[in-house]
């Protein structure tokens, strides 16, 4: 009997000490944490520039057409130079082609506007 109540007394007081150590290291709660960070906006004298053109036509000369497209957008903007994001190509119901490029240029503001 005298095990058994040494025994019960030594886990109680381990118990014990453990929760006590264990709520010193818990966090505080109804806390606001708050971060700031400051930001600068770049300035720039360019824009990134994006055009999507879309035809439909009966006509099979698709590298015909993407090379007018893209002579057309050269001359608009003074020459610079336009990459192809994206193209696509499909048929209708009527059985037109039906061609969408997504391009891009990067160009001065002033030819921007």
């Amino acid at each position: 009997m005298k095990k058994l109540t040494v025994t019960f007394l030594t886990f109680i007081s381990i118990f014990f000490a453990a929760t006590a150590a264990f709520a010193e290291n818990r966090p505080i709660l109804n806390t606001i944490n708050y971060q700031q960070q400051v930001e600068k906006w770049v300035t720039t004298d360019s824009a990134d520039v994006m055009v999507s053109v879309n035809v439909t036509t009966k006509e099979k000369k698709f590298d015909a057409l993407q090379h007018q497209v893209m002579k057309k957008l050269e001359e608009l903007s003074d020459g610079r130079q336009w990459h192809i994001d994206s193209f696509s190509m499909s048929q209708d119901q009527s059985g037109l082609e039906v061609l969408s490029w997504e391009v891009r240029s990067r160009m001065p503001l002033a030819l921007a506007s």
